[in-house]
């Protein structure tokens, strides 16, 4: 009986031992993140349309970021539209760019495809006439690139070239989580 005592209390200081080395335990080894981390998610805030360099015009939507394969983001800016431009009343539908990839140097997710096959629609209304009305294609130069501030704020610029229209747009959204 003394002897299975003496072995249940050596029992007992061998696990209280053991279990408070075990939560002593540090974890030295840095957390490994994504590149992306802070990115991805639905953003809220104002967008401006700058058509050909002087006429602004803003609207509210929310842009959608997801990650992509290998540490790359894809951006979805939604249709909205913008009331008395210079072209009338005008509505870019939806856009989603895939494969935005990080530029280290830059600090933030850029990618040229003016000429790469993508196209937005497009439409115009002037006086109750509707003068475009179409998908067209983004040409060269278009591209975009996507910054993260210390505060989760998320910065949008896509400068593109749609169809043969003279003048540039570029769009620049602002907006968080």
């Amino acid at each position: 009986m003394k002897q299975l005592k003496k072995l249940l209390k050596l029992a007992f200081v061998a696990t209280v031992v053991a279990l408070g080395m075990t939560s002593c335990s540090r974890n030295d080894e840095p957390e490994i993140t994504s590149v992306t981390d802070g990115y991805t998610g639905s953003f809220n805030g104002s967008v401006s349309l700058v058509i050909g360099g002087q006429y602004t015009y803003e609207s509210n939507i929310t842009v959608t970021i997801v990650k992509g394969e290998n540490e790359t983001i894809t951006v979805t800016l939604p249709e909205y539209s913008l009331p008395n431009t210079l072209m009338g009343d005008v509505t870019l539908g939806e856009l989603t760019l895939r494969n935005l990839v990080y530029d280290a140097e830059r600090k933030g997710f850029s990618l040229n495809y003016g000429g790469e096959g993508v196209m937005q629609h497009f439409k115009a209304v002037r006086n109750g006439n509707v003068t475009m009305d179409a998908d067209y294609p983004l040409n060269s130069p278009s591209d975009i690139f996507v910054t993260l501030d210390g505060n989760g704020k998320i910065t949008v610029e896509n400068s593109f070239k749609l169809g043969a229209m003279p003048l540039p747009l570029v769009e620049s959204f602002a907006g968080t989580k």
